[in-house]
């Protein structure tokens, strides 16, 4: 069995020539492109699980900002889109509001370039064991990847009842449309500072247990 986290044709990556009798993608694009090379097979779509503690570990207490609160919960690396994080920062001077970096590089050269363009407000978490709080308090996740398999931190952002922001890599409208986000472009062209208006909305996951049990 192979479970697959990755969307292949994004990543410009082919399938190794092996014999694997089940193939877990987690999520639709992700099938779809993996099941574009299988051959005599389709592979099954399971979802990843939510912490089922998720919303009790949210609730732990940290410092409140009234200011604009932005999110992202991502390793540091060029992929991930940080690059065009400095980019919408250059469009929010001006605004009073804070963006928590949680997360870190394999990079280090590259985690430290990003830290040294970064302006102050930025505040740099590095891993957190919980990141949970500071998704639920922010008025707005950002996710500006190149491509993901199925952003599942926008999933848990969802499900706490935080806004999205996520560029248009193949996956995103699996799960952001325009009741919880907004998808933006890669190139940023339709990014507005004033398109940070929060949105109300509930967000039920389907856990994949099931699945997995009649699958194992």
């Amino acid at each position: 069995m192979r479970w697959l986290h990755g969307c292949l044709t994004d990543m410009k990556v082919k399938l190794p020539k092996e014999k694997i009798d089940n193939y877990i993608a987690v999520g639709q694009v992700c099938k779809e492109q993996l099941d574009s090379q299988l051959v005599d097979q389709k592979a099954t779509l399971i979802y990843n699980e939510l912490n089922s503690d998720i919303h009790n570990l949210a609730n732990e207490h940290i410092p409140e900002r009234k200011q604009l609160t932005l999110v992202t919960v991502s390793r540091i690396s060029r992929e991930k889109g940080f690059e065009r994080m400095l980019k919408v920062a250059e469009q929010l001077k001006g605004i009073d509001y804070i963006w928590h970096i949680v997360g870190y590089g394999y990079d280090e050269k590259y985690e430290e370039h990003i830290k040294k363009q970064a302006p102050d407000n930025w505040v740099f978490h590095g891993k957190l064991e919980n990141p949970f709080p500071y998704i639920k308090n922010a008025d707005f996740l950002l996710q500006l990847s190149d491509y993901e398999a199925f952003g599942f931190v926008l999933l848990e952002s969802l499900v706490l009842g935080t806004t999205v922001i996520t560029t248009n890599y193949s996956s995103a409208s699996e799960m952001i449309n325009d009741s919880n986000g907004y998808i933006i472009r890669k190139d940023l062209s339709d990014f507005t500072p004033e398109m940070l208006v929060k949105k109300t909305f509930t967000h039920k996951h389907k856990s994949g247990f099931e699945q997995w049990k009649k699958l194992l």
